[in-house]
């Protein structure tokens, strides 16, 4: 089954943030020595929080619709603003607050791999 490609209304805002943890083993000897590692072939994968601003109630609401779809555990296409290459995501978290006209909306998601 092709995994869906995520086309939200437009962009996340400036707001959003990414943060890499690699995953790492650490092996310490004598002397405070410590040898590290990656832990396996993903070991660097990346986690960003997405945030809209000044959404139409109609934007945020196909935005979480796509995301519950998933149910949190369902991979999705898409290619991040900040990036050229189209990669795989989860969405862990997400929800909606209300700043009447608009609305707002974010997303912890994470990369997958391919």
């Amino acid at each position: 089954m092709p995994y869906p490609l995520f086309e939200p209304p437009r962009a996340p805002s400036e707001r959003s943030t990414t943060n890499r943890q690699p995953a790492v083993l650490t092996t310490p000897f004598g002397d405070g020595y410590r040898q590290r590692t990656p832990a396996g072939l993903n070991a660097d994968l990346v986690k960003a929080t997405l945030v809209w601003v000044g959404l139409s109630k109609a934007d945020a609401v196909a935005i979480e619709t796509f995301f519950a779809a998933r149910r949190g555990v369902e991979a999705f296409r898409w290619t991040a603003p900040w990036e050229d290459v189209e990669r795989l995501w989860l969405a862990t978290k997400w929800g909606r607050g209300f700043d009447k006209p608009t609305a707002t909306f974010q997303a912890d998601v994470e990369e997958v791999p391919a």
